[in-house]
């Protein structure tokens, strides 16, 4: 996850770019001296969906459907960025008590969280669970896993993924060229809209 990545770099591990799945998350790598400041900008942006085990015929068309319909769910705890969007999206219906996404409790619902949306996608593929809350690009990385519903935009914070050349690099300058690729290239574009991001 993201906050695992800043505890890396906070602890040493090298790397010449950072990108994060939370502006939050690049706070506080920027908080911390891991980052340039002058070279953030924000990449891309994503969707939160929920997910169901492939082929299990699970419809839902609504945050209300996951609550109403009796499904066991799976989200990211408090750590992870995709738990505190989908924390914020179920804020929305009542399901969560703290807008922010962060440090509340579930209402009616009680899921399994965890501390990595890869284990969320697992616990859904493995049929553990009956649904999850992921990131659409989650659903490219993680087999055995279909997408059934789409949060829509307005129920959680815009999903953005910032990025800035990490403040060890040894290779700033090529770091920032790649960036630079990666917003601005089409070839980079097509990439990345293969792989859900806009």
């Amino acid at each position: 996850s993201s906050g695992n990545l800043v505890e890396e770099l906070e602890g040493g591990a090298y790397a010449d770019v950072f990108i994060s799945a939370s502006s939050g998350k690049m706070n506080d790598a920027e908080e911390k001296d891991l980052v340039d400041p002058t070279t953030r900008f924000d990449l891309y942006d994503n969707d939160l969906v929920v997910v169901a085990k492939a082929g299990s015929g699970i419809e839902v068309g609504s945050l209300e459907d996951i609550v109403s319909g009796g499904y066991s769910l799976a989200v990211g705890d408090d750590s992870v960025p995709a738990g505190n969007y989908a924390a914020q999206s179920l804020y929305t219906i009542g399901a969560y008590d703290n807008e922010s996404g962060k440090g509340g409790s579930y209402v009616g619902i009680t899921p399994t969280t965890a501390s990595k949306v890869g284990d969320v996608a697992q616990y859904v593929s493995s049929g553990e669970v009956d649904l999850g809350i992921v990131f659409l690009t989650d659903t490219y990385r993680y087999d055995g896993v279909e997408v059934v519903y789409t949060i829509p935009a307005d129920a959680h914070e815009a999903i953005i993924y910032p990025a800035a050349v990490c403040a060890v690099s040894e290779n700033a300058e090529a770091a920032a060229e790649f960036l630079d690729w990666c917003a601005n290239d089409p070839a980079a574009e097509e990439i990345w809209q293969k792989w859900g991001l806009a």
